[in-house]
C-alpha cells in the first residue's frame, strides 16, 4: 500500500464522515459542554497555547489539548467551535474504522466484510463498540486519540519491512508522546499494542536485537509519559469516577473479566497463525491482546485501590472493536488461505474500505439529538448581544433553553459567557441559579421557557431573546 493513496483516501473519508453528519450531535453528557467550553477559550486566544485559569473552565487548562486545537482550528472555519468539536469526532470515527478495515483487508478480504456486519449489528443493540464514546457519553478526546493511535499502527505495519527498525521505533515513540498531549489511555494502547508487536517479532525470530528494541522503546515510553504533565492531569480526573455510561453486559465486572478472557485467547489465535510473516494479523492480535491485558490492569488497580471504574469502562470502547476484528480475521482465515492485499488490488482495496469506513461510522454515530444549525445561530447571537451588556454588579448572562438537552445551555453559558462552572452546573440538574450573580437569560424567541413579560428586547434579536433572570425566576415560582 502506498501512503500516498492512503492519504488520499483518509482525506477523503474524514471529509464525507463530517459531511454527512453535519450539523448532528448525539451526547447529553455534561463533558460535551466542557471539551466546547475549552475548545471556545483556544479560539479566543490570539496564539496556539494555553488558556489561563478561568472560574469558567475550572482544571480544563490543564486538560491535554491537541484534540482541542484540532477543533478550535475547524471551528475557526465553520465558525463555531462546537461545530468544530463534532466534526473532528465525526471524522475521527470514519478515520478509525478506515484503518482498521485496511489492516483486515491485508489479512484476508473476507474480514473487513465480516468485521463490518457484525459491528452494524453491535452498534444497532447499542453496544459499547468504537464511536460510542461520543453517544450518550462524551469521550471526544479520548476518539481523537484513539483514532490517531490505529493510524499509528497502520503506518508502522505498512513500514515495518521497509523502514530500519529504530526508524518505525521513533516513529511510534513520538506518537505516543503527541497522542499523550490528545488523552493518556490510547496512548497506553498504542504504547501496549507495539511493544506486544515487538515481543512477538522477537519471540517467532529469536532476535536479541529486537528484544533490545523493545526494552529501550518500552522505558523511553514509560520515561516520557511519566514526565507529561497530561498523563498525570488525565490520571487525576479518571479518579474522580466520572460517569461512564455502557450499555449491555459490559457494565458487569464478571462479564467484563469473560469478555477480556475470550477476546485473548482469540487474539493469542491469530497471533500464532500469522507471526511467521509479521503481517497484518499478527499486528491485529497484538493490539487485541494488549488491549486485553490493559484492561485487565486496570481491574487490578481498581481492587487494589489507585484505579477507577470510570478507567476500566472507557478501555471497553476500543477493546470490543478489536475483539471484533480479530474475531472477524478469525472466521475468515478458516474459509481460506491469507490473501495478498496487492492482488486484491491498492485502489480497490482502498475503495471497499472507504466504503466499509463510511457505512460503519454513519450506523455507529445514531441517533442525533438535536440539529446543530439552530443551536449555532443562537450561540451566535448570544456571543453578539453580550458583548453590549454592562457588567452589573459582577452579574453575568446565561443560556436556557429547554428544548434542548441541559448540556447545550451549560455549554454555551460557560463557553461563550464564560459563566463560572461551579454555580452553571446548576443547569444541569434544572435547578434556579443564584440571582445575584446572573443579570440576563437569553433563550431561543421559541422556547417553552420564554416569559414574555421578562422579555428585555434592546438585547434581544431574532435568534436569541434576553430576559431578565429575577423576573424570571419570579414568575417560574409564581406558576408553581
Amino acid at each position: 500500500m502506498l501512503l500516498r493513496q492512503f492519504a488520499i483516501a483518509a482525506l477523503l473519508v474524514a471529509g464525507l464522515s463530517a459531511a454527512l453528519l453535519f450539523n448532528e450531535f448525539q451526547a447529553y453528557s455534561s463533558d460535551a459542554a466542557q471539551h466546547y467550553a475549552l475548545i471556545r477559550a483556544l479560539m479566543d486566544l490570539d496564539k496556539w497555547g494555553s488558556p489561563a485559569a478561568a472560574p469558567n473552565l475550572g482544571n480544563l487548562p490543564f486538560y491535554p489539548p491537541v484534540s482541542h486545537w484540532l477543533a478550535a482550528e475547524v471551528g475557526k472555519v465553520f465558525g463555531s467551535g462546537l461545530l468544530g468539536m463534532t466534526l473532528v469526532a465525526s471524522a475521527s470515527v470514519g478515520l478509525f474504522y478506515l484503518a482498521m478495515f485496511i489492516l483486515s483487508l491485508r489479512i484476508n478480504w473476507r474480514a473487513p466484510i465480516i468485521a463490518c456486519l457484525i459491528t452494524i449489528c453491535y452498534a444497532l443493540l447499542r453496544g459499547p463498540v468504537f464511536g460510542r464514546q461520543v453517544v450518550n457519553n462524551y469521550f471526544y478526546a479520548q476518539v481523537v486519540g484513539s483514532t490517531l493511535a490505529v493510524l499509528t499502527l497502520l503506518i508502522a505495519f505498512n513500514q515495518f519491512h521497509k523502514w530500519k527498525g529504530f526508524i518505525v521505533d521513533l516513529f511510534v515513540l513520538i506518537m505516543g508522546q503527541i497522542i499523550v498531549a490528545t488523552h493518556l489511555l490510547p496512548a497506553e494502547q498504542l504504547i501496549g499494542a507495539y511493544c506486544m508487536v515487538l515481543l512477538v517479532h522477537a519471540w517467532t525470530t529469536s532476535s536479541w536485537k529486537i528484544f533490545g528494541r523493545l526494552i529501550v522503546f518500552s522505558l523511553l515510553s514509560m520515561a516520557l509519559t511519566a514526565l507529561s504533565p497530561f498523563a498525570s492531569n488525565v490520571y487525576a480526573i479518571a479518579q474522580g469516577e466520572g460517569g461512564a455510561h455502557i450499555n449491555h453486559l459490559l457494565g458487569n465486572r464478571f462479564a467484563q473479566i469473560v469478555f477480556l478472557i475470550l477476546g485473548s485467547v482469540a487474539s493469542i489465535k491469530l497471533i500464532l497463525q500469522t507471526r511467521e510473516k509479521a503481517d497484518a494479523g499478527m499486528f491485529l492480535g497484538c493490539m487485541g491482546l494488549s488491549s486485553c491485558c490493559l484492561a485487565f490492569l486496570q481491574i487490578a488497580l481498581f481492587w487494589v485501590g489507585i484505579g477507577s471504574n470510570y478507567a476500566i469502562a472507557k478501555h471497553m470502547f476500543v477493546t470490543v472493536a478489536f475483539f471484533i476484528f480479530v474475531v472477524s480475521a478469525n472466521i475468515a482465515l478458516k474459509k481460506s488461505s491469507p490473501s495478498d492485499f496487492e492482488r486484491f488490488g491498492v485502489t480497490k482495496g482502498l475503495a471497499l474500505c472507504s466504503i466499509l469506513a463510511l457505512l460503519t461510522m454513519r450506523v455507529d454515530l445514531y441517533p442525533s439529538v438535536l440539529d446543530l444549525k439552530k443551536v449555532v445561530a443562537f450561540q451566535t447571537a448570544v456571543r453578539t448581544l453580550s458583548t453590549h451588556l454592562e457588567n452589573e454588579d459582577g452579574r453575568r448572562p446565561v443560556a436556557l433553553a429547554k428544548q434542548w438537552p441541559p448540556n447545550i445551555s451549560y455549554g454555551i453559558s460557560i463557553g461563550d459567557l464564560r459563566f463560572p462552572m461551579k454555580v452553571a452546573d446548576l443547569i444541569l440538574e434544572d435547578r434556579p441559579l443564584p440571582q445575584d450573580q446572573v443579570s440576563i437569560a437569553f433563550m431561543p424567541p421559541d422556547d417553552p421557557g420564554v416569559i414574555p413579560e421578562c422579555s428585555v428586547p434592546a438585547h434581544s434579536n431574532q435568534d436569541a431573546e434576553a430576559f431578565d433572570y429575577s423576573c424570571v425566576v419570579r414568575s417560574a415560582n409564581t406558576r408553581r
